[in-house]
């Protein structure tokens, strides 16, 4: 057995995909919009995942499977608005929703109470820091929602120029 069996019983193989046509941008996914979304859970055991002497080639040829596998289950939701097998509808769980934003207001709180001890010492240097890391961190936050969009899941097998890789298709 390899090191990781004798730890690891084994990994999940999870799979995000948005019904209906229209897949949320960045921006979309940031403003708080509800979104739905669908997800596809595989268990792998550990017994599955190669692990006899060339088990680094035949990891590399499972991990590679594991993402045509990927590929194939957002093609087949693309073409079905749906994952093979029997949905699952998960109920929200409200102590998550408490908790956040019990942790939110925590967070807040002591930021604000931050920023008062500020104002009141008159800590102008650290204030007018502070003001630039976030006009400087929303531009770039700006910027990286500009920039993302979702596309294809994966890339593999496809060459880069010059190596042994295995073409995509194979």
């Amino acid at each position: 057995k390899q090191w990781y069996q004798r730890r690891v019983r084994g990994v999940q193989n999870v799979v995000f995909a948005f019904p209906g046509s229209n897949s949320p941008d960045t921006a979309t996914m940031f403003s708080g919009k509800s979104t739905d979304i669908d997800i596809y859970f595989r268990r792998i055991g550990a017994e599955e995942i190669p692990s006899d002497n060339n088990y680094k080639e035949d990891l590399g040829r499972f991990i590679i499977d594991l993402y045509r596998d990927k590929d194939n289950l957002l093609q087949y939701h693309a073409e079905n608005d749906s994952f093979p097998g029997q949905p699952t509808a998960l109920p929200r769980r409200v102590r998550s929703l408490v908790m956040f934003y019990l942790w939110s207001a925590v967070t807040i709180g002591l930021g604000l109470a931050f920023l008062n001890y500020l104002v009141v010492n008159e800590c102008h240097v650290m204030l007018g820091l502070i003001g630039v890391a976030f006009l400087l961190g929303g531009f770039a936050a700006s910027r990286i929602i500009s920039y993302a969009t979702m596309g294809s899941s994966s890339n593999y097998g496809v060459s880069t120029g010059g190596g042994n890789e295995e073409k995509k298709g194979a």
